[in-house]
């Protein structure tokens, strides 16, 4: 898909696109909230006792619905035990960097740390030459100070994206498994270990993706909110893609590939947003099962300001979008990987198509608490599950020091504010739609040195 650049194209037309990308977007985000609120006044005006209905029948069915989802609560957070390892294998684990030296270091010592043999395991940072800090510099102390830190300097048609910086890795990295982390994580010092037991077990994993929890939730009250959503959230939804499908999307970070598969695939791929969803997709293509570990646990650090959350969520709802593109054309082919894509694309277009269906919902949660249609309590009791989840989450981070009695507060709000994802989804829609340029924003990072 072609892409509008700001630099190649009349500042006047660029400006245009940006326009009618924003009209369209409002104009059809209120329709779609002004439809929920329309079928909320329809659904007032139904009688239900001309259908030979009563309310009790929806009581029994909201009781069986909650009561299998807290059977699939408890499932979630039934952390399984990796094989003991019979072979240790050689690991490379490649930390991509930009503009991060106030979290590298940190990160780095974590993974020295890490409980593997250290003549198994080498530690390359690639770190981008146009660092506006002292990004570089300390990549290169590192390298200095430890025998298996290595420094490389990302260059090329490589330079610029972390699928670049990851291929670039590829072609230095001695190790047979290959691990994944941003320059912000933590990680506890099993994950290695966890990661090459479960490779061990079954040659057909190409993967295995881990837990990402978060460290600097106390941060701020939007932090609070960003830290329950992605200690929950994205574990949530691997889960249960991996429940549905039977194989899951990898997250960008706390994840190890088989190095054979990795070149098998001809490594990531640059030219879209979300790199990680899309290696994932290639890997159900290809027949691969991805180990979903939520024992094998990282601590990263989210996003701090409304813009930077914003455009975060919206680079990753925008590649999304980009994969359904690019492999559309395979539902329509016939054979094994056929039948693999059509497992995961139906799952990843329910995931899109959330988005519009969200803004409907909104609409129609606004009316009925409005007219005093639904009662409070039972909206509680119909999203229980889900604050399950995310008081389950939070109370285990607590004994991990990483969240306290504020968090558990927030988790009975956080089902309505994962509906302001809808917003940020169908912005990317439209942006996609119209080809826009995704742009960087930097993530702040919110500690010194560690």
């Amino acid at each position: 898909m072609q892409r509008i650049r700001g630099d190649g194209m009349n500042r006047i037309d660029y400006a245009r696109i940006f326009a009618v990308d924003r009209i369209v977007y409002g104009i059809s985000t209120l329709i779609l909230l002004l439809s929920g609120v329309l079928a909320g006044k329809a659904l007032q005006n139904i009688e239900l006792s001309s259908f030979g209905l009563n309310e009790s029948y929806f009581g029994y069915i909201g009781a069986i619905i909650v009561i299998i989802s807290l059977y699939f609560v408890c499932r979630f957070f039934r952390v399984e035990t990796p094989p003991d390892i019979e072979k240790y294998e050689p690991v490379t684990i490649v930390v991509p960097a930009y503009n991060e030296e106030k979290v590298l270091e940190g990160c780095i010592e974590h993974l020295i740390e890490v409980d593997y043999p250290k003549d198994l395991l080498e530690i390359m940072i690639v770190y981008e030459p146009d660092c506006s800090d002292r990004t570089g510099e300390i990549a290169v102390s590192l390298a200095e100070r430890y025998d298996n830190v290595y420094a490389i300097e990302n260059h090329g048609l490589y330079q610029g994206t972390k699928a670049g910086a990851l291929n670039l890795a590829r072609e230095y990295a001695k190790g047979k498994i290959i691990g994944v982390y941003d320059a912000d994580h933590h990680v506890e010092k099993g994950v290695v270990r966890r990661a090459v037991g479960w490779f061990n077990l079954d040659q057909k994993i190409g993967a295995v993706d881990g837990s990402c929890s978060v460290r600097n939730r106390s941060y701020d009250l939007g932090t609070r909110f960003i830290g329950c959503e992605i200690a929950t959230g994205i574990d949530l939804i691997r889960f249960i893609e991996d429940q549905v499908v039977g194989s899951h999307f990898i997250y960008g970070s706390n994840f190890f590939i088989r190095r054979d598969v990795l070149d098998e695939l001809d490594g990531f791929d640059p030219s879209v947003v979300g790199e990680d969803k899309e290696m994932g997709m290639r890997l159900i293509d290809r027949g691969y099962r991805i180990k979903l570990d939520l024992g094998m646990r990282s601590w990263e650090q989210v996003t701090t300001g409304f813009m930077a959350w914003w455009n975060q969520r919206k680079r990753w709802d925008r590649g999304r979008f980009q994969i359904l593109s690019k492999y559309l054309p395979n539902l329509f082919d016939r054979g094994l990987k056929t039948n693999n894509i059509k497992r995961a694309y139906p799952f990843l277009l329910v995931q899109v198509l959330s988005y519009p269906l969200g803004l409907i919902g909104i609409g129609f949660l606004a009316f009925t608490f409005y007219v005093a249609l639904t009662d409070p309590f039972l909206i509680i009791f119909c999203f229980l599950p889900l604050i399950l989840l995310f008081l389950g989450r939070s109370i285990q981070d607590m004994r991990y020091g990483m969240a306290d009695w504020k968090d558990l507060l927030i988790s009975f709000v956080m089902p309505f504010y994962i509906y302001s994802r809808a917003f940020i989804g169908f912005k990317a829609m439209w942006e996609e739609i119209f080809s826009i340029e995704p742009r960087w924003i930097k993530t702040k990072r919110t500690e010194e040195v560690v």
